[in-house]
């Protein structure tokens, strides 16, 4: 009689450890508290499109051209006499003519100043010469005497003639062969009526540098 609870209590047991057994949660189905849990997603593929990106090639800006040093721009304006005589707008170097009557390959004059007008501007050329600037002609003698007419003629085809220079003073002397000393200067007395707004001109020629008037041969460059 006295083995039956023992063998009782040894079905308990063993009814015990199997039902705990059943009990006792997977570690891995247990989630970790120091890691958050992390969402399941699904991965989308991600078309990826081929850029055909323009390559822009920089290149440096042109380097602008420089004047060579010490070459100095050709300052380019009216000849005009400093002394105004008897014409309140002043006396400058002026061709015959106006516009398509240009007479180019008449004697030169000295007329009423006329700011602007391509037939009065004129520039000192740097190896010597004055030029009329927009007509691409140069002051020449006619002759190398005293009393001569001066015009305008094709550069350089005057030779020395043309070698005329507006020296610091004022005087446009042109350096001649001879040795003479000859300048540009305007006639004396009074201006005769040119037409047009009460337009003056004066004969221009070539006049003894030592001799003449000083307000008859000093001029100045008038910038335009």
């Amino acid at each position: 009689m006295t083995t039956w609870p023992l063998a009782l209590l040894g079905i308990m047991v063993a009814a015990c450890l199997i039902g705990c057994a059943s009990d006792t949660p997977n570690t891995a189905d247990i989630a970790d508290p120091e890691q958050p849990t992390k969402p399941i997603t699904e991965t989308t593929p991600v078309a990826v499109e081929s850029l055909n990106a323009t390559v822009v090639q920089t290149s440096s800006p042109p380097t602008p051209t420089l004047r060579a040093a010490n070459t100095p721009v050709p300052a380019t304006g009216l000849l005009r006499l400093v002394d105004f005589l008897d014409d309140p707008l002043g006396y400058c170097v002026d061709v015959a003519g106006f516009g398509a009557n240009l007479q180019l390959d008449a004697p030169l004059q000295a007329h009423t100043c006329k700011p602007g007008s391509d037939d009065q501007l004129f520039s000192q050329l740097n190896g010597g010469g004055i030029r009329l600037t927009q007509h691409d002609r140069c002051l020449t003698a006619i002759q190398a005497a005293d009393g001569s007419e001066v015009m305008v003629s094709p550069c350089d085809a005057g030779g020395s003639w043309q070698r005329f220079r507006l020296e610091d003073g004022g005087r446009i002397r042109l350096a001649a062969e001879d040795g003479s000393a000859l300048c540009l200067g305007v006639a004396g007395g009074s201006g005769e009526p040119a037409g047009g707004r009460n337009h003056l001109r004066r004969d221009l020629t070539l006049q003894d540098c030592d001799g003449a008037k000083t307000s008859l041969i000093q001029w100045e460059l008038v910038m335009q």
